[in-house]
């Protein structure tokens, strides 16, 4: 019997669906999962230390912040009085990555840090007084 490349192609494709299954029907507590994971995990990481590198960059640290707190504004309005409110969701949302991940990179630290300094000079012009 001659094996031709259609019938590889299928056998693969079928190898692939039974594999995505498998990983998708056992639970998270599999040694082949958590290594999927922590490998994933890794990548992402080397991924974004690799993006911030320029500050012009899109993904560099200055360049986030900025994203992150048009955003804010935008959700805000012209209510300065959600301020608060969106600073300690940006909080939170760091935390939950950090935990979620097992650590951030420095450059979402730095991240942090500039999204942070962005609120305290947006309650300034507003005439709030920064609470942290």
């Amino acid at each position: 019997m001659q094996i031709n490349r259609i019938q590889v192609a299928a056998w693969k494709s079928k190898v692939d669906v039974q594999r995505s299954k498998r990983l998708f029907e056992t639970d998270w507590n599999g040694r082949e999962q958590r290594d999927m994971f922590l490998a994933m995990k890794e990548s992402a990481k080397v991924e974004v230390l690799s993006l911030a590198e320029s500050e012009d960059n899109y993904w560099s640290a200055e360049q986030t912040a900025k994203r992150i707190l048009d955003t804010a504004k935008r959700l805000a309005g012209d209510d300065p009085s959600k301020i608060e409110l969106l600073r300690n969701a940006v909080m939170q949302g760091f935390r939950e990555a950090e935990r979620i991940l097992g650590g951030l990179p420095s450059v979402c630290h730095d991240t942090y840090k500039l999204v942070m300094e962005g609120f305290d000079q947006w309650e300034r012009e507003t005439g709030l007084n920064a609470v942290v």
